[in-house]
């Protein structure tokens, strides 16, 4: 938590680890963890790595009939790349899985190219 007590070394980290974010992303993960609660609720989550929780949501998930694409990070050291998989198998069997090599959990920031090409084919296909 000391390093979301200080704005400018939370943003020094931030670029650290993300050295194409923007500004304004970084403010917005800074943000929230500017109360007790919102830090708890954030930090809980990514702490928790309890994916079997999830199996909630698989009667929910079973509904949606839609197209969908599941994009995830080969590195993300938060929830690993075979949650993807998971989320295939047990509640939609009708997604495409796509794993972006070499890359952790904040795709979209790091490799938004790859994320956008696989992004527009789900578009294209739909």
């Amino acid at each position: 938590m000391e390093l979301m007590a200080n704005r400018l070394h939370f943003q020094n980290e931030m670029k650290k680890t993300i050295p194409n974010i923007l500004d304004e992303t970084v403010e917005d993960f800074y943000r929230v963890f500017q109360t007790p609660e919102s830090s708890r609720v954030i930090l809980d989550l990514y702490r928790s790595g309890n994916l079997e929780k999830v199996k909630t949501y698989n009667e929910k998930l079973n509904h949606i009939k839609i197209p969908v694409t599941i994009i995830w990070g080969e590195n993300d050291p938060y929830i690993p790349n075979e949650f993807a998989y998971k989320l295939q198998n047990e509640g939609l069997p009708h997604a495409n899985v796509y794993i972006i090599q070499n890359v952790g959990h904040f795709i979209q920031i790091k490799v938004p190219d790859e994320v956008n090409f696989y992004i527009q084919q789900h578009f294209q296909d739909v």
